[in-house]
């Protein structure tokens, strides 16, 4: 290994990377290489290569010390994609002896190793540039805005309920009900409202997004799953890409009103408004007993694509109540992943390839549930992630998700 990461780092090599690629002098750094072998089944989320503070480093680079029989079929395909692209600009196949070498700032990801004959095995590593200018920090996006709007004071009262009324079910709008929650949530800060839609709206709902389901060819629970990734599943009108990939990828309900728009897309988005109105804002506090705080709001409604989208662990800088009502789950899905997962913020933020993987286990994990409101407290030294839905899911994850920042916290609501 000694001897290969020499020539790796030769003078030969970064001569040759100099002239093709016109950089300046590149600096060898072969202690911060790593060797990585991504097991059967195997595969990892989009990364940076290195941290992102690190505003010298230049290059990236892998090397495949695959099985010199590998092909595309065997999986492991390494992608590339640009900082804040939710989509891969490339797709490499991982052959034996093969460099890729690619900007710094890219994300890079590993498809599922689809043969059970021997791992995907590759070295990465970085080279650096003495001096070079700092790239602009990326702008986070954020949401479309909702009802910002807050009449202090104001309770949850019988006008509010009779906004509800037509699509959320009775019982969970009678005050006795609204009362039991509130107390169960003080003790665990946390609670599911099962059957949450009325029936009749729920099942026109579903009806909608499993429709969009069949017609992307989507497997049904049993069928054979395709073993490609397509990154284009789903998206057209009435539906927005969200990344970028090294923190989350998943698709977003618009509004369109173009003739091809989507059904689901405008039932879900439908949705998405009446759970940012003032009224369904009064009734999670009169839930949940905790008061939110005068900060926009705006719920998106989401669909997770099996073997494509997920959100990765992230605090938030304030104490946060998420409101997720679930359209999508069930016994069928108990391995399948997509689960919401809160855990302890981790001592290190870096989830660079060179970092490994050293994230705490979750301390909570919410598998889906169709027709199921979650409500969960969390404050800023909690993690929150939507876990990748494996490929072959009957189905997408569907949902409308609502975070809702909160006054301070007492001490006793953060314990």
């Amino acid at each position: 290994m000694a001897g290969l990461l020499a020539s790796l780092y030769g003078e030969e090599l970064r001569g040759f990377l100099r002239e093709r690629l016109g950089c300046g002098p590149l600096m060898a750094e072969p202690e911060r290489s790593l060797l990585v072998a991504v097991p059967p089944r195997g595969f990892w989320l989009p990364r940076g290569t290195i941290a992102g503070s690190d505003g010298r480093a230049r290059l990236g680079f892998a090397l495949f010390l695959t099985e010199d029989w590998w092909q595309e079929a065997d999986g492991g395909l390494l992608e590339v994609y640009a900082a804040d692209a939710a989509k891969p600009d490339s797709m490499v196949v991982p052959r034996f002896n093969s460099l890729l070498v690619y900007a710094a700032s890219a994300n890079i990801a590993a498809t599922r190793v689809l043969t059970d004959r021997a791992p995907q095995l590759a070295i990465h590593g970085i080279f650096q540039e003495e001096a070079v200018p700092a790239a602009p920090p990326g702008a986070e996006a954020t949401g479309a805005g909702g009802c910002t709007e807050k009449d202090l004071g104001h309770a949850f009262d019988k006008a509010d309920r009779e906004k509800l009324q037509p699509w959320v079910a009775a019982a969970h709008l009678a005050a006795r009900r609204i009362r039991t929650t509130q107390k169960r949530f003080a003790r665990t800060s946390r609670a599911r409202l099962r059957g949450f839609l009325r029936p009749e709206a729920a099942a026109e709902l579903i009806e909608f997004l499993q429709r969009r389901d069949r017609a992307d060819g989507l497997p049904r629970d049993g069928e054979a799953a395709a073993t490609w990734q397509d990154h284009d599943l789903g998206c057209g009108t009435g539906w927005d890409l969200v990344g970028p990939a090294h923190s989350r990828r998943y698709l977003r309900a618009v509004r369109a009103t173009a003739p091809d728009a989507c059904p689901a897309s405008a039932a879900l988005h439908e949705v998405a408004a009446r759970m940012e109105s003032p009224a369904f804002l009064r009734y999670l506090e009169a839930l949940t007993g905790v008061q939110r705080a005068m900060a926009p709001v705006s719920a998106e409604a989401r669909r997770f694509r099996p073997g494509l989208d997920y959100v990765r662990r992230e605090c938030a800088s304030a104490p946060r109540l998420d409101a997720v009502l679930c359209l999508s789950g069930g016994k069928g899905w108990r391995q399948r992943g997509s689960a919401d997962a809160y855990a302890e913020a981790p001592a290190d933020s870096d989830t660079s390839i060179m970092a490994g993987n050293r994230l705490p286990p979750p301390l909570l994990r919410l598998r889906p549930a169709r027709n199921v409101l979650r409500l969960v407290l969390r404050d800023t030294r909690t993690a929150h992630c939507v876990e990748p839905l494996a490929q072959g899911s009957p189905g997408s994850r569907w949902d409308v998700a609502l975070s809702l920042e909160l006054e301070a916290l007492s001490e006793e609501e953060e314990e």
